[in-house]
């Protein structure tokens, strides 16, 4: 396959998502998002291949040198949009634009004006790219990580909701950065030559990245929390990051209407087992004890020690571990125990089984044979 035909067939595959997206109904902030970041994307890889047979015009080789500085805002926005850290865009999310609109105007004076970059801008302009793609990397891992600190209180099955897939992709970014600065460092500085100004490979892995990002990209749908707790995270009545945490603002019970709600709530949950439902919530529970979201989650994170998540899970664990020592272990897989416990994937069985045990579902199993 030659390079042309690379470009060609990413820049169609990007225009196969952008279809996608664009006909999708009820679309979120995040696809939107999405859809806006594979325009750009789409004019990259055909700017590409223009190049390559060399058909592209000045203006669109700058438009393709300062997209870059586009990149890292549609990537930090949808990160933060998905996640629902960021519930919608406002005005002030347009000054992201500025550098590439500065720059872009800044390049476009120099190549058809002047016609002529100065050697000082042309490599302050590279180290900028970089460091500007960097920062948005680091801005959205931070957001992941708020992200998944926020939904281990929220949510007692986190399958599809870490964002793993949006983690690599992050982490892809770094590597693609490695590739870009080695092949310019070998293009400029030793005798090895490589084709586009050093930046061939760059390229490769760049209209690679772009069936990755699609693929995921549409399946991913955002994360979704409830209006009124939205309200609530802005009026500063949070749910605390760490378990055992008991600092909260804005919240009114005291000590002992603390430990009363918390027996309240075990009691709730020996009679009715609502761990059973797979997609059990902090907002389901709360509605089933009526009371409210923060209340519950200060309740749980204060008297337990755990989390949301995790709190939830350990009764799951303790349904199965009841089911093992039954004969129900004869006559069902340990997945089968698992998802008849409230458990909705593997991973998730595995891992808390494994916290609270201290061994594996496999091995507490043959323990018990």
């Amino acid at each position: 396959m030659t390079m042309g035909t690379l470009y060609l067939a990413s820049s169609v595959l990007s225009l196969f998502f952008i279809a996608i997206l664009a006909g999708k109904k009820k679309k979120s902030v995040s696809d939107l998002l999405l859809l806006a970041w594979f325009v750009v994307l789409f004019s990259n890889v055909f700017i590409f291949y223009l190049i390559q047979v060399d058909a592209a015009p000045p203006w669109l080789i700058e438009f393709l040198n300062n997209s870059v500085f586009l990149h890292g805002p549609l990537l930090y926005l949808y990160t933060s949009t998905l996640t629902g850290i960021k519930v919608k865009l406002k005005s002030r999310d347009i000054l992201h634009a500025i550098p590439f609109a500065f720059l872009y105007l800044l390049t476009l004076w120099f190549s058809l004006i002047q016609q002529i970059y100065p050697d000082s801008f042309y490599n302050g302009l590279i180290f900028l790219k970089f460091i500007s793609i960097l920062v948005y990397i680091i801005l959205s891992m931070k957001v992941i990580g708020q992200h998944r600190n926020r939904i281990q209180n929220l949510y007692s099955s986190m399958h599809q909701m870490e964002l793993k897939w949006l983690s690599s992709i992050l982490w892809g970014g770094i590597f693609l950065m490695v590739v870009g600065i080695t092949s310019l460092m070998l293009h400029y500085f030793t005798r090895v030559e490589i084709p586009q100004y050093g930046g061939l490979y760059l390229n490769i892995l760049y209209s690679l990245s772009i069936i990755v990002l699609g693929y995921f990209g549409f399946r991913q749908t955002a994360i979704f929390v409830p209006v009124h707790f939205q309200a609530d995270q802005q009026n500063k009545l949070r749910v605390p990051s760490k378990p055992g945490s008991t600092k909260y603002q804005k919240t009114s019970l005291d000590e002992n209407a603390v430990r009363k709600a918390y027996q309240e709530l075990l009691s709730h949950i020996e009679a009715e087992q609502p761990y059973i439902d797979p997609n059990l919530t902090l907002f389901k529970l709360a509605d089933q004890l009526k009371t409210t979201e923060n209340k519950l989650s200060q309740v749980i994170n204060s008297q337990s020690g755990y989390n949301f998540f995790e709190f939830v899970n350990k009764y799951r664990v303790a349904m199965v571990i009841d089911k093992m020592s039954s004969q129900e272990h004869r006559a069902s897989t340990l997945l089968g125990l698992a998802l008849d416990s409230g458990f909705n994937s593997k991973a998730s069985f595995n891992r808390s089984f494994k916290k609270f045990t201290g061994r594996t579902p496999s091995e507490y199993s043959n323990s018990i044979k």
